[in-house]
């Protein structure tokens, strides 16, 4: 059975895929209800199971699951102007197989190459002095009789770092969605820490090599699941289009606009009940913070539908909160279309929309389009 169905829409399962469903829903994080499942707004791509597969396609009609796949990888790799690898043609079904398999061959070349290390401070008791010696811990082991009473610190190249314990994170459930072990990889994954490490190395060249194997995994950690089932593999690809294209969008502007003041999730208390134990908070997606202040809200929703009232009283709480003057709705279209502004009758604020073309990017447009509703110190 195939079903399409748009996102933030409710679907009732038939009673006999219900129990693979839930567990599939369970690694997610969501469930069904009395056999409903209620499509949280922006989940986008594709159930699977035995004989049921369901197709969750973006509520907005002009765009499609690719659109929003693509801001994810770029949202990755921070690169603007990377060409995704993955085939238009194929559906988010078989995309996930193209995932596994790219990690796969991504995960062979990386270990055939040498994955890269990094030097660790390891500390070490003995009776000999070797590398950097700790005098005062050593001082006391002596006058205390602790044996060995040497503390010594040395360097060791190791793979405890942030994006190869994710990498080795991936690859655990990569056998577990099928069933099958890379030897190449794993005469080092039985070295690589299990716990995370904060430390994040990508941004050095040396470690570059990594980046792509690395953003395969996000999407298998973060986006990808499966059920084995005898023979047949079922696999899932669920994203979030809305946090992917605020995130997408948020990176954006800071990236074309590095030397400016720009914030995001900026968090502002506006009221208080009456006893001071409960706050209202609001937090715009970015806020520009120069001398006049610009709110920045990005819609993932259908463009030509217009401001919506609960948008329009949304901005004007930003604005006069933020002693702002004007918001800038930013919303995904697939073709280059023109913005439109509303100046506010009371108080002289205006609110625009902007329209940004996802599907072809023209940067140097982007920063002058916004250019031109934020005056820059």
């Amino acid at each position: 059975m195939y079903v399409v169905i748009k996102s933030n829409t409710s679907i009732l399962i038939p009673e006999e895929y219900q129990n693979d469903i839930s567990k599939e829903l369970k690694a997610y994080g969501y469930k069904l209800e009395d056999g409903i499942w209620n499509i949280p707004n922006g989940i986008i791509g594709t159930l699977s199971v035995n004989g049921f597969l369901l197709e969750i396609i973006p509520h907005i009609d002009y765009l499609s699951f690719y659109d929003y796949f693509n801001l994810l990888k770029l949202n990755l790799s921070s690169d603007f102007h990377k060409n995704f690898k993955f085939s238009l043609e194929n559906k988010s079904n078989n995309l996930a197989r193209n995932i596994l398999e790219s990690f796969k061959y991504e995960l062979i070349k990386i270990s055939r190459n040498g994955i890269p290390k990094k030097y660790k401070v390891k500390e070490g008791r003995s009776r000999f002095f070797y590398g950097k010696t700790d005098v005062v811990s050593t001082s006391i082991n002596i006058h205390t009789f602790s044996e060995p009473p040497v503390v010594n610190y040395s360097e060791e190249l190791s793979l405890d770092y942030y994006e190869i314990i994710e990498i080795n994170k991936a690859y655990v459930k990569y056998v577990q969605l099928t069933g099958e072990r890379i030897l190449d990889f794993e005469r080092f994954s039985k070295y690589i820490p299990k716990s995370k490490s904060s430390e994040k190395y990508l941004k050095y060249i040396y470690f570059k090599e990594l980046e792509y194997c690395y953003d395969l995994a996000y999407m298998i950690l973060n986006n990808l699941n499966g059920l084995l089932q005898g023979k047949q593999n079922n696999l899932s690809l669920l994203i979030n289009s809305n946090d992917i294209f605020e995130k997408f969008v948020t990176n954006l502007i800071k990236s074309l606009f590095s030397d400016q003041p720009f914030k995001e999730k900026e968090s502002l208390n506006v009221a208080k009940n009456e006893d001071l134990t409960s706050v209202v908070s609001i937090e715009p997606d970015l806020m520009y913070m120069g001398p006049l202040k610009v709110v920045l809200d990005m819609k993932n929703k259908n463009y030509f539908k217009g401001v919506s009232s609960s948008d329009y009283h949304q901005m004007i709480s930003y604005m006069s909160s933020f002693s702002s003057d004007s918001a800038i709705l930013i919303y995904p279209v697939s073709t280059e279309e023109n913005g439109e502004t509303f100046n506010t009758l009371i108080d002289n604020k205006r609110i625009i929309r902007y329209p940004l073309n996802i599907r072809n990017l023209k940067l140097n447009k982007i920063k002058l389009d916004i250019s031109r509703y934020i005056t820059f110190e």
